[in-house]
């Protein structure tokens, strides 16, 4: 039977036998969604649209990339933005900042906060 909220065919299909969201959850928003689509495009109706929608993600995980400013890397590379002060993202939060919001004044993604909170935890608090 067809689990159609919580194992969609078009997500279980794979000739490999594992669901994508295996994968994805592993990556970021964006590349994730990519995935997705790159993933079920043969499993559903219009390839082509799913393949579009695959471009579309990666174009906005590029210009992102680009807006961070530091040769395309991502968070847990150890290469920061140029304009990323450590103290003043701790200073942020401790001022009951969002993630968003300090992720917004840096002009980095959400992830890139949430990665460096993880990764410095014991500095961070």
């Amino acid at each position: 039977m067809n689990d159609v909220v919580n194992h969609p065919k078009h997500y279980t299909a794979h000739p490999s036998g594992i669901e994508c969201i295996q994968i994805t959850e592993h990556m970021g928003f964006n590349l994730g969604n990519a995935v997705k689509y790159i993933w079920r495009c043969d499993l559903k109706k219009d390839a082509i649209e799913d393949l579009k929608k695959a471009v579309w993600y990666i174009e906005r995980e590029i210009q992102m990339r680009e807006k961070m400013n530091h040769g395309g890397a991502r968070p847990g590379s150890g290469r920061k933005p140029a304009n990323f002060d450590e103290k003043r993202v701790v200073s942020l939060k401790n001022q009951g900042l969002t993630y968003q919001q300090i992720a917004d004044r840096f002009g980095v993604s959400v992830h890139a906060i949430i990665w460096f909170f993880k990764k410095n935890r014991k500095n961070a608090a």
